[in-house]
């Protein structure tokens, strides 16, 4: 486990001078093989980042040269996850995510410039019917990371997204909300042709409040919901209905 020491360490500037081609790097053991190429695989601050990128693969279940520096970014989550159910410190977890952050920053010494991947242009136009309400923008973010552009997000895609909340241990109330919310705005946007794979949101509830019942029938609906019936035959059962 890092001490307090490299928790707060901050990496020294490199050489202008540096003059990697970004077409090396493409991949996060690419990124690591170069800085150990420039002299930073010994002991210390480097040490860290192959153990935070060891941890990210096993997190994400990909070895190192399929988690491609694009798809780097979004990890953190995971990452995350991977630590907190496994009973790291609080710390540890804590300096992990910073060393994911450390990554990026070294990648972008190197000469690596994030660019959009054809999901992420996709989804872009949808951003500002979803971004009213914390928190959903998060689906997007998975789908992004799927590679799964609006058309080709499904109900499994969804579902495995509620599945990755619970183990982030968010409630079931908070992830269910976030479901109806960003099904609701497909279709109170007009938006459900861009989204074949996904089903429409459930029908809201109809009801008629009971004070606008005729009478009699308002006092024998409440006396029988108060279990106190008077002259109220329950003669059965009729196409759903309580016949009385």
């Amino acid at each position: 486990m890092p001490s307090g020491t490299q928790i707060d360490l901050d990496f020294r500037e490199t050489s202008h001078s540096r003059s990697i081609s970004p077409r090396r790097l493409r991949s996060l053991q690419d990124l690591l093989v170069v800085l150990s190429e420039e002299g930073h695989g010994g002991k210390g601050p480097s040490s860290m980042l192959w153990t935070t990128a060891a941890h990210l693969a096993r997190a994400v279940s990909k070895p190192l040269h399929e988690i491609a520096l694009s798809e780097l970014e979004g990890l953190a989550p995971h990452l995350r996850s991977y630590l907190e159910e496994r009973r790291f410190k609080r710390n540890s977890v804590r300096s992990y995510i910073n060393y994911h952050r450390l990554l990026l920053v070294e990648a972008k010494k190197l000469g690596w410039t994030p660019q959009p991947t054809e999901a992420e242009i996709a989804w872009e136009r949808f951003l500002p019917w979803f971004c009213k309400r914390r928190g959903c923008p998060q689906i997007l973010q998975f789908a992004i990371r799927k590679g799964k552009n609006p058309r080709a997000f499904s109900e499994r895609d969804l579902d495995d997204w509620t599945a990755e909340m619970f183990r982030r241990g968010r409630k079931y109330a908070y992830v269910k909300a976030l479901r109806g919310y960003f099904r609701k705005q497909i279709h109170r946007n007009g938006l459900a042709a861009e989204f074949p794979m996904l089903s429409p949101p459930a029908p809201e509830p109809y009801g008629i409040p009971l004070k606008f019942f005729p009478e009699p029938l308002r006092t024998e609906v409440q006396q029988l919901l108060t279990g106190k019936p008077q002259n109220i035959r329950l003669a059965g059962l009729r196409r759903g209905s309580i016949v009385v």
